[in-house]
């Protein structure tokens, strides 16, 4: 554990990146905390692509002595930001794994209201499928605009009671496991649902299905924006708070750093 500070800095709270609506609460809650160490935090919101003249030009403010970057960075974009950091400034970078495609715990701030946006979104149509007179069974392919890996996809085909197909199970698998699924939704009803993540190519998927069974196809995407754009729920607020309050006592000393954060 650090030695808690005595001198007072200016922190500096930066998001970069496409990161949900949870994400810059946190960025917000942070750069409004004040205690006696952290005399001055200010909150700079960044442009979703920061190049090396962006990072130079904040720190032509010399009274920086530390920043907190909120992100989704790719590995090119993280090294460009650590490159263009001076030496006496101290960064903490918190990444937000959903928007990165990276593994997501499920109290993750974002993840649910992201949920919540897919689930309505898809839940919709369905209602709207469920009022067609159909002759020849309909496979609605629904593209969802994140990675395999961070799971949410296959989360949300589980809510919903629909198939989830990734790249991988395709290839590995083969299609056959599916059109068993998709055989035995249409002996009930008319028309079912599959859900994809962003690395899965839907048309050629959808090729694959059409060889063993005879429908009709739609296929749907959900906005990204839309799906990170939706306020954080109260428990995520809860969770928000926690995080902002333990990430300041990472840097003034009062506590071990948090595991999700990191100390360039």
């Amino acid at each position: 554990m650090e030695t808690a500070r005595t001198n007072k800095h200016h922190c500096v709270v930066i998001l970069v990146g496409e990161v949900s609506q949870s994400f810059k609460l946190l960025a917000q809650t942070l750069s409004d905390q004040r205690s006696t160490v952290m005399s001055k935090v200010s909150f700079i919101r960044w442009l979703k692509k920061p190049t090396a003249q962006c990072w130079g030009t904040l720190f032509q403010d010399q009274s920086i002595s530390e920043i907190i970057v909120l992100h989704s960075m790719n590995d090119k974009e993280r090294t460009i930001a650590q490159e263009n950091i001076p030496s006496k400034v101290v960064a903490y970078f918190v990444e937000s794994p959903l928007e990165a495609g990276k593994p997501v715990e499920k109290n993750w701030p974002g993840y649910g209201s992201a949920l919540d946006v897919i689930i309505d979104g898809i839940e919709r149509t369905e209602d709207t499928a469920a009022s067609l007179v159909l002759d020849v069974p309909r496979l609605f392919l629904i593209q969802l605009p994140f990675q395999a890996a961070t799971g949410i996809v296959r989360d949300a085909a589980n809510v919903l009671g629909w198939p989830y197909v990734s790249e991988q199970s395709v290839t590995e698998d083969g299609v056959h496991a599916l059109v068993s699924q998709l055989q035995a939704i249409y002996s009930k009803k008319t028309y079912a649902f599959m859900l994809v993540d962003q690395d899965a190519n839907g048309s050629e998927i959808l090729a694959k299905v059409k060889v063993h069974l005879q429908v009709s196809e739609r296929s749907q995407s959900l906005d990204r924006a839309s799906c990170l754009g939706k306020q954080p729920s109260p428990i995520e607020r809860l969770e928000i708070k926690k995080m902002a309050e333990d990430i300041q006592r990472g840097i003034i000393g009062d506590a071990p750093f948090p595991h999700y954060a990191e100390k360039a």
